[in-house]
């Protein structure tokens, strides 16, 4: 929490100011609280078959 805590007027300003994000959890955040994140998963999903990776996301692909 100490890593982040300096962080959190700024992460308020931008919930507040930018994208619909939720505020409940900047206040547990605040509050010194970080349970909530424990319930956060990464999905990894492979690429399509016919498209690959770019320096900007997917693109499509030729054959050369």
């Amino acid at each position: 929490m100490a890593l982040v805590r300096d962080q959190l007027p700024t992460w308020r300003r931008r919930w507040r100011d930018g994208p619909p994000a939720t505020g409940e959890q900047l206040d547990r955040l605040a509050e010194g609280g970080f349970h909530h994140l424990h319930d956060g998963e990464v999905t990894v999903l492979g690429p399509p078959p016919d498209r690959g990776y770019g320096m900007c996301g997917r693109l499509t692909t030729y054959q050369t």
